[in-house]
């Protein structure tokens, strides 16, 4: 009789811990490259540096949430090749995933997407600091921006479908 009742009780903890661990959501965890194929956003941004803008750069083109869209640019990133960057850069943009809930936005990550003059086009997953965010831009900054993301662990991929 007092076995069944420390299985029961046994089983019963067993049975909580899993229910909260479930319930739990995990925020802060940083997002890899890797494990962005496991992960499917909400939403995707695309902000694009404008020489020719009066407004905060990168300014917002684009927004994607239909699932289709979606699946087009994660196929696209999922195909990248590690690489290191090369080239003049003609362009940058920046690829904002969001993630959440139907109650809102829980997490961002993001992806600088560059081309370059000799027809070259590269992505690399990085961490959004204030330095990504300016007042104007000009292609001396393009070059700044390169240089705070470095010119490694880059990935080759084809011309953005968007």
């Amino acid at each position: 009789m007092i076995h069944a009742r420390y299985i029961t009780l046994f089983f019963g903890l067993i049975s909580f811990f899993v229910l909260i661990m479930g319930c739990s959501e995990r925020t802060g965890t940083p997002v890899s490259e890797t494990n962005l194929k496991s992960i499917f956003p909400k939403e995707i941004w695309v902000q694009l540096y404008r020489e020719d803008s009066i407004k905060a750069q990168p300014e917002l083109i684009a927004e994607y949430f239909e699932d289709p869209d979606l699946n087009k640019i994660l196929n696209w990133i999922h195909e990248g090749v590690i690489s290191d960057f090369e080239g003049t850069i003609a362009s940058l943009s920046i690829l904002q995933f969001e993630y959440g809930t139907k109650e809102g936005a829980a997490e961002a990550k993001y992806i600088m997407y560059a081309a370059t003059k000799e027809g070259g086009y590269y992505i690399k997953p990085f961490n959004i600091t204030p330095h990504f965010n300016l007042d104007s831009y000009k292609q001396e900054d393009g070059d700044k921006l390169i240089s705070l993301l470095g010119k490694t662990e880059w990935y080759k991929v084809e011309r953005a479908p968007y």
